[in-house]
């Protein structure tokens, strides 16, 4: 793969932003960078974007109007793309790429295999399940007729001693110097080369002082099979953008002396690992926020690939 130089600031486009889980994620690495532009047209989301991150230019337009001529003159040496993932969820309608929400992302690998000025560099996260459509299959192979050298990984928190559970895909791709003699070899890998598991964490390291909350009904907790743990808990359930709108299979519940409650967005958002330096205006409700975190990343097991990704030799 194409290594970056020591000390060099790395460009970046930052296309389907959310609430900057990616951002943050770069920023918790050695890497300089620097983000050209980022893109969403998810109104909540940007707000908490702009918010986080006021000095980064913010587009909040269709990335299905972006030209190649516009990206070449761009010249960003990193992408970044966490593309919509309900046309491959489990709970979605997985009509996959004929999904109208997979037309940005059909765009951008058009654009890519058009363009003359190439990111070097291209990382793209989806939900598991995203390895087994035909969305991956295209992807895979403009990466491949365009010259770049692909790994796959299958991770989850959990394999970097976070109590919580969010297995997702993710792509690392580089660009290949000089004529393109590549074959895509089909492995996902488990780990993370260099990085050593860690011993589990509680849940009890990541919970707030005097969360302000309602506790669950005892009548709403007996007839739903929920998943409750404990602040000494070595696990939690991956919590999605239904969190507390659905009570079951959108995320655990926390068992206290008090009783049962959800974890707060900041709770959340601690097993996502974002920083405490992450917030919110007042503006934003509580249901927006579970909604926005349900959608985005964990910022470190982001931050350990995107490391991997520009630092191999």
């Amino acid at each position: 793969m194409h290594p970056m130089h020591e000390g060099e600031e790395v460009k970046v486009l930052e296309f389907y932003c959310g609430i900057g889980g990616i951002h943050f994620a770069l920023k918790r690495t050695s890497i300089p960078f620097h983000i050209a532009a980022a893109f969403d047209i998810n109104t909540t989301t940007n707000v908490i974007y702009r918010h986080n991150f006021p000095s980064t230019k913010l587009k909040e337009s269709n990335i299905q109007g972006v030209s190649v001529s516009s990206l070449d003159k761009l010249g960003a040496e990193l992408w970044t793309m966490s593309p919509p993932c309900q046309p491959f969820t489990l709970k979605g309608n997985r009509k996959g790429d004929d999904d109208p929400r997979c037309d940005s992302f059909k765009k951008l690998l058009h654009c890519l295999n058009k363009m003359s000025n190439r990111p070097r560099w291209i990382f793209i996260e989806n939900v598991s399940a995203f390895h087994s459509t035909s969305m991956h299959s295209t992807l895979i192979e403009t990466l491949n007729t365009i010259g770049y050298r692909i790994e796959e990984y299958m991770l989850s928190p959990v394999q970097l001693g976070i109590p919580n559970s969010r297995p997702r895909y993710y792509l690392l791709a580089s660009l290949m110097e000089g004529p393109v003699h590549n074959e895509y070899v089909s492995h996902l890998y488990q780990y993370i080369d260099g990085v050593e598991e860690c011993e589990m964490s509680t849940v009890r390291e990541y919970l707030s002082d005097n969360v302000d909350t309602a506790y669950l009904s005892s009548d709403k907790v007996d007839a739903n099979n929920l998943s409750i743990v404990e602040p000494s808990s070595i696990s939690s359930s991956c919590f999605t953008k239904s969190y507390t709108q659905f009570l079951v299979g959108c995320g655990s519940y926390l068992r206290t002396c008090s009783g049962i409650r959800p974890f707060s967005p900041r709770e959340v958002a601690s097993l996502m690992s974002f920083p405490n330096s992450f917030s919110w205006p007042h503006q934003i409700t509580q249901k927006q926020v579970y909604r926005a975190l349900g959608n985005s990343v964990n910022v470190l097991v982001v931050s350990k690939l995107l490391e991997r990704l520009l630092t191999l030799k």
